[in-house]
């Protein structure tokens, strides 16, 4: 099942090249246009710079950083932001994002696409 329009575009932000090519080709099937891959924070802030994404999917705890304060940026330009994470509670969420969908690693397709469900189908009508 397909999801989302032709116009969806998702930054990925995941610093374990393996899942990011794998969570990027699941995103793809699920209806994404393009999907902007970034393994750092610094590259996945020049991807925001040039183009906002209508979705991001991001790991929280990154090589150069968490990714709360993009989070925070991305929610106050429109976009939704979903975290994943391998960490479990262990990395507390700050107050502000609490209620962002977080998925826990690993995680397969189905999970992605039920959490992403709402946010795809929003941007299709």
């Amino acid at each position: 099942m397909t999801l989302g329009s032709a116009e969806l575009i998702v930054l990925l932000v995941e610093d374990d090249p393996i899942i990011l090519l794998d969570t990027s080709m699941t995103l793809q099937s699920l209806g994404a246009a393009r999907v902007d891959a970034a393994l750092t924070l610094a590259e996945a802030e020049a991807f925001v710079n040039r183009q906002r994404p209508a979705v991001a999917v991001m790991d929280i705890e990154l090589r150069d950083g968490t990714s709360f304060l993009l989070a925070n940026r991305l929610q106050r330009e429109g976009t939704a932001c979903v975290f994943t994470t391998g960490h479990g509670a262990e990395l507390p969420i700050p107050p502000d994002l609490q209620d962002l969908p977080v998925i826990a690693k690993p995680y397969d397709p189905e999970q992605l696409r039920l959490v992403l469900k709402p946010y795809l189908e929003r941007r299709a009508s």
